[in-house]
């Protein structure tokens, strides 16, 4: 019945294949890190995720976070065969978000309007990235991506964000 989950909540545990925390809505740093077996995890009512959330879990496919609102640093970073990742109402991302999480090619964030450094970075299969309403991206953004060829910001009417999208274009023709 917890819905404030504590820092390092299960991380290191080798024995950990399903996760369901249907009541948990802040999830502190550190939160199921390092886990090598887990392979399903159900947070439906998360709305604000601490840091290195789910880093370094090597079985992990799929994610659906649909109610995540605030996310803070390392966010996913290197899960090798992490395929598809559901965020539909986050806002706010901090630094490293899907860092290095090599098996990921597609990712929609249609309500994210505030993101910060190293943003997708590293993510080498990444092929299409919808942001249609994003306000900021800080530096590092989509480096080492080298398969980038859909980049959707076409409501935004920032400069900031214009010219990251034009040297985008440019970088991967």
């Amino acid at each position: 019945n917890a819905q404030n989950i504590g820092y390092s909540f299960l991380s290191c545990n080798k024995n950990l294949v399903t996760l369901s925390l249907p009541k948990a809505i802040n999830i502190e740093d550190e939160f199921l890190y390092w886990n090598e077996n887990l392979i399903t995890i159900s947070l439906p009512n998360v709305r604000n995720i601490g840091c290195k959330f789910l880093n370094r879990n090597t079985e992990l496919t799929t994610l659906s976070l649909p109610n995540v609102e605030n996310i803070g640093d390392c966010f996913i970073y290197s899960n090798e065969k992490l395929r598809e990742l559901k965020l539909e109402k986050v806002e706010n991302i901090g630094n490293k978000f899907l860092y290095n999480n090599t098996e990921l090619t597609t990712l929609s964030l249609p309500n994210a309007i505030n993101i910060e450094d190293y943003f997708l970075y590293c993510n080498e299969n990444l092929i299409t990235i919808l942001l249609p309403n994003v306000e900021h991206i800080g530096i590092w953004a989509l480096k080492f991506n080298k398969n980038i060829n859909v980049y959707d910001m076409l409501n935004n009417k920032n400069s900031e964000i214009k010219k990251l999208k034009k040297k985008l274009l440019i970088s991967n023709k």
